[in-house]
């Protein structure tokens, strides 16, 4: 059933002479005003992320440089007051045994490390948003260096002379074998994320250090499992901290590399990791 047209009258020609100019006035505010302030407030947000997102990056850098430079500091300093200890013959776990006179120090400073190297491995992450994959792996590597030679080694103390004899040995060493696999991997991710053309020098230290670094870990390996005596090779101790120092100087080199990083590359919201 169609209804009758209305006519319009002169109340509603008034409406509508006083709706027009309303609307009309409102697109142009929203136009000249609500956009632009909009965009300014856009522009400014991603200015705020840029900043904190390098606040971040260079923060977990330095971190990451305090954790490889104070681990062997303590490591030294912890060898020093323990009477009797022989840092090139024992391994540095040993430090941190029921029966060190410095074991709650050396538990507490590696927990300490392993977070630390956490934060580096996210800082990291962030640092090169633009490589995605590889940066997210090279992250995690970090991260699992510090959960197992950091948390492992402070949470579950090895047994000097009882590798894989008693369950906390078994565990302590597999969470260094975690930490360790993840440090020789890094460099093979880094190989890839910056090739020979876009740095020639971090793809050539990469491989010094990965054949550096497998030289000692085999050499340590060998005065571990197989105990030969008369012989620079029986020197664990020395093999290992060879082996660590190796690749704190490569993680050192990594967190420079992250405090160069522009505001392009850095945004504040966290993301997973």
């Amino acid at each position: 059933m169609e209804l009758p047209a209305q006519p319009l009258d002169s109340y509603g020609i008034m409406r509508l002479f006083t709706v027009v100019p309303f609307l009309t006035s409102r697109l142009y505010l929203t136009r000249d005003v609500v956009i632009p302030c909009l965009r300014n407030r856009t522009a400014m947000s991603q200015q705020y992320e840029g900043s904190c997102g390098t606040l971040l990056i260079r923060t977990s850098a330095v971190i990451g440089i305090l954790a490889c430079l104070g681990d062997p500091i303590m490591i030294t300093l912890l060898g020093i007051w323990y009477p009797d200890y022989k840092p090139f013959l024992q391994a540095m776990s040993d430090l941190g045994h029921a029966g060190s006179p410095v074991a709650h120090i050396a538990s507490a400073g590696w927990i300490i490390m392993g977070l630390m190297f956490v934060i580096f491995g996210y800082g990291f992450y962030r640092a090169f948003l633009p490589h995605a994959k590889m940066a997210r792996t090279a992250g995690w590597m970090l991260a699992l260096y510090g959960i197992g030679e950091g948390l492992g080694s402070g949470l579950i103390p090895g047994s000097p002379g009882k590798t894989f004899q008693t369950p906390s040995s078994i565990f302590h060493n597999l969470l260094g074998a975690v930490g360790v696999s993840a440090a020789i991997l890094l460099p093979f991710i880094i190989i890839k994320m910056f090739n020979v053309r876009k740095s020639s020098a971090l793809f050539w230290y990469s491989w010094f250090a990965t054949v550096t670094g497998l030289l000692f870990f085999i050499l340590f390996s060998i005065s571990n499992f197989y105990h030969p005596e008369g012989n620079c090779i029986s020197d664990l101790g020395l093999w290992q901290r060879l082996f660590m120092l190796t690749y704190y100087l490569f993680f050192i080199c990594l967190a420079v590399l992250m405090l160069s990083i522009k505001n392009q590359f850095g945004r504040c919201p966290v993301g997973r990791l």
